[in-house]
């Protein structure tokens, strides 16, 4: 039932500062970025761009979001 949306929650996990690695992240970090998330498909709808490209620009959040966390783990542990 809810395989459409994906890719969104993973954008919304990922952008809410969970870790990949795991034992990190909040309700609260998840919540907000969910609702991000949610604010940004509109407007993405609304410029005229197709499914592909939502798709590609929550892909995009993904990679760098997760490439954030990397570093920052790197810097601090």
């Amino acid at each position: 039932m809810g395989s459409g949306y994906l890719l969104n929650t993973l954008a919304s996990v990922f952008l809410g500062g969970t870790s990949v690695y795991g034992g990190t992240g909040t309700v609260f970090g998840t919540f907000v970025a969910s609702f991000i998330i949610n604010t940004i498909n509109p407007g993405i709808v609304s410029v005229g761009l197709t499914g592909y490209w939502t798709q590609v620009i929550y892909g995009g959040i993904i990679v760098i979001s997760v490439s954030l966390q990397a570093l920052l783990r790197r810097r601090l542990g």
